[in-house]
């Protein structure tokens, strides 16, 4: 007698590991890849959305800055040692058209009526000497009422803070710029 052994249509259990196995392998390999590339495309999208807020963050750092130069700046002159002058501030504001108002008030001046005050500017360029404010010695003089108090207003055809390195402010004694003593500074850098 013969023995026939008969196979079964199922296959066996160490053919059932092995493909679970293959197949286990397989998933994991795309587990990998899908995740690793989901984190690329979160990274990058992570990136681009710093990238768009850095750029946004410098337009808005630009936007101020030209928002600030709308505004008027006050700016404290420094009285000098010994002269005759309690309290003095610089302003200067955008009119349009490039165009900028400088304005000075003054408090505690030498109010005698044969004295007057020059406004004087040093230019940032060339020989930095120090010239009249408005390029005119009669344009960038005031005087002080008898409160002493002064005020003493131009426009100019720039922004005095990138054209003059310092604005002075200069007592005239008996209206002499020889014997003239300055009073007051700003330095505009």
């Amino acid at each position: 007698m013969e023995r026939t052994v008969k196979t079964s249509p199922c296959p066996s259990l160490r053919q059932m590991a092995t493909r679970s196995s293959t197949i286990l392998a397989v998933a994991i390999v795309i587990g990998l890849v899908v995740g690793v590339g989901a984190g690329y495309v979160a990274w990058g999208a992570q990136v681009s959305s710093l990238q768009s807020q850095l750029t946004q963050s410098k337009d808005s750092a630009s936007m101020a800055q030209a928002e600030l130069q709308n505004y008027t700046v006050p700016i404290a002159l420094s009285p000098q040692g010994g002269q005759m002058v309690e309290s003095a501030w610089l302003f200067i504001a955008p009119t349009g058209m490039g165009d900028y108002s400088v304005v000075i008030s003054a408090s505690g001046l030498d109010n005698s009526s044969s004295n007057a005050f020059i406004v004087e500017a040093v230019s940032k360029t060339g020989s930095m000497s120090t010239a009249p404010i408005t390029g005119n010695d009669t344009t960038s003089e005031f005087e002080a009422n008898p409160s002493g108090n002064g005020l003493f207003a131009a426009t100019l055809m720039s922004d005095p803070r990138t054209t003059f390195e310092t604005i002075e402010v200069f007592l005239l004694p008996g209206m002499s710029m020889t014997s003239s003593v300055l009073i007051a500074s700003a330095n505009l850098t």
